[in-house]
């Protein structure tokens, strides 16, 4: 004997599959757009960075004393493709290359390491913190400028968000506390903060030396600099 529950469910899908079948095909509320007589829809224009509607993006413009053959930028991205020791690598060479192959202007490079002694974020990222390294760099310089595009280092100093596990001295921040990588931090000491900018010079002298076109100082998301900026950790 059938329950009231299967009968009500069988009369609900009898009139579901009913007005399905009687359902007409929904037609788009997008007005068709008649091609021009004098274009030839089979046959239209490739898209490059000449034709694109943005007048000014394949224009030259101007960092500084730098001009670059377009407006495009590629951004500060880590790749971790590195050596240990923040040597380049073919991989890391070729990663770069493929992107002023394609026509950009400017290549940020990932995070470089100044402070082998307490700012080492993660392995494999680059190290422009010993002289050794200078010849990666500027093999990576000689990948990217047959292409016209322009290269710039993203020196950076995690302070108290380092990993402890590989750095040998204590990590240091604006003020005393814990970092992401659970790093418990101490006050930066005024020597210490004058050691760091001086590390930062340094860092970017030899990237100059390596034939980069600039530098990027990385302010944000909690590293160093940024903690001095932010009421959150500068007490």
């Amino acid at each position: 004997m059938r329950s009231w529950m299967d009968w009500f469910w069988e009369r609900a899908v009898a009139v579901l599959k009913k007005r399905l079948n009687k359902r007409r095909p929904r037609q788009s509320l997008r007005p068709k757009q008649n091609p021009s007589p004098t274009q030839n829809p089979k046959k239209q224009k490739k898209r490059t960075l000449n034709n694109m509607p943005y007048p000014h993006l394949s224009s030259p413009g101007r960092i500084g004393g730098v001009t670059l053959k377009n407006r495009i930028a590629m951004t500060a991205a880590s790749a971790s493709l590195s050596e240990p020791d923040g040597s380049m690598t073919e991989a890391m060479l070729a990663y770069y290359e493929a992107r002023a192959k394609g026509g950009v202007g400017l290549i940020i490079t990932e995070m470089v390491c100044v402070d082998e002694q307490r700012g080492v974020l993660f392995p494999r990222e680059l190290n422009a913190a010993r002289d050794e390294n200078i010849p990666d760099f500027r093999a990576l310089a000689d990948r990217l400028h047959p292409y016209g595009t322009k290269v710039f280092a993203q020196l950076f100093h995690p302070g108290a968000n380092a990993d402890p596990k590989l750095n040998p001295l204590p990590l240091v921040s604006a003020s005393a506390g814990q970092g992401k990588k659970r790093g418990q931090a101490e006050e930066a000491s005024r020597e210490t903060i004058h050691t760091i900018v001086e590390y930062f010079g340094q860092a970017a002298h030899r990237v100059q030396q390596a034939g980069f076109d600039g530098i990027e100082i990385h302010a944000a998301h909690g590293y160093l600099i940024h903690e001095f900026l932010s009421p959150n950790c500068n007490h």
